[in-house]
């Protein structure tokens, strides 16, 4: 069974731009662009793969901007290997909640760049900015506000169940 449709064809005038649009000129690519390109990216390879000092914020802070920046496909794979890195080291810093390290900042971004990539990271890390007579965050904390802004960040990456996000 066919079924022939009969199509009626509108009849519009020639677009004013003619083909300008429609035709491709291949845009000649500057040789000193594209190698200033490379160069650049070889060297944020080099920036992320740089041994990591005993403190790994600046390394997070890094991959946050890289990221923030939406350039982080360039470094997958080393982004990858460098936030491994961090979940192993890190893990009794922040995890197990060290009263060495009281930054908000750095255990809210720690958790949202490990939580993004997918690591199964505990929301109890944060019990230790919580006051412990009301079970509220701690009000020195108020003052805080680049570690009020990570966590906020952070709590959009929560799972059900996680009341203290």
């Amino acid at each position: 069974m066919t079924n022939d449709v009969n199509r009626r064809s509108a009849n519009f005038s020639p677009s004013i731009w003619g083909d300008y649009f429609l035709s491709y000129a291949s845009i000649e690519t500057n040789i000193e662009e594209e190698q200033r390109i490379q160069e650049l990216k070889e060297r944020v390879t080099r920036m992320i793969i740089a041994p990591m000092p005993s403190k790994s914020l600046k390394k997070m802070e890094l991959i946050d901007a890289i990221q923030r920046l939406g350039v982080s496909h360039h470094f997958e794979n080393e982004i990858d290997q460098v936030l491994l890195q961090i979940h192993n080291n890190s893990y009794h810093c922040y995890y197990q909640g060290s009263d060495d390290d009281e930054d908000l900042h750095a255990a809210a971004l720690y958790f949202r760049l490990l939580r993004q990539q997918g690591y199964n990271i505990s929301c109890d890390m944060f019990n230790k900015f919580k006051d412990v007579n009301d079970a509220k965050f701690k009000g020195s904390l108020t003052n805080d506000i680049v570690g009020l802004l990570s966590l906020y960040e952070a709590t959009h990456l929560r799972v059900h169940g996680e009341d203290i996000l």
